[in-house]
């Protein structure tokens, strides 16, 4: 990992990651809730941390000399996906309705869908982070 990477990543990942981690561990509830909400959640902090992302100059250097899109138009992709993301982990998220009009519980594997995709908008900023500081050249 390069060691210009640290700051930002600590900065734009780790701390919004471990305030959600905390905010989880206070509440108590059950796992599988918890997980069913971490989805769209995490992405979330991921849309946030997209405008973090893309105010580095390094990260924005890196993601123009690899695409041949403006840098505005990757900034619109890349926050349309984490919120395909999102949308998709509502979707899995969501439980059946019973004949009674109640929710049903989500299961182990919709659980866990969900929050995969919003830990896959978590990976997807920090690769892109990752991207902008391990591109030699770039300053």
């Amino acid at each position: 990992m390069p060691k210009d990477l640290i700051t930002p990543f600590v900065a734009v990942i780790i701390v919004p990651f471990s305030a959600l981690m905390l905010d989880y561990l206070f509440r108590w509830t059950p796992i599988l809730e918890t997980m069913k909400r971490a989805g769209p959640d995490f992405s979330i902090m991921g849309l946030g941390s997209v405008g973090a992302i893309f105010i580095d100059k390094r990260a924005t250097d890196a993601l123009t000399s690899l695409t041949t899109l403006p840098v505005q138009l990757n900034l619109f992709l890349v926050a349309l996906m984490i919120l395909v993301f999102r949308q998709i982990s509502f979707k899995i998220a969501e439980g059946r309705v019973l004949q009674d009009g109640s929710q049903a519980d989500v299961s182990a594997f919709r659980a866990v869908s969900s929050c995969a995709f919003g830990l896959a908008s978590i990976i997807l900023v920090s690769a892109i982070l990752y991207v902008g500081y391990s591109q030699p050249g770039t300053n």
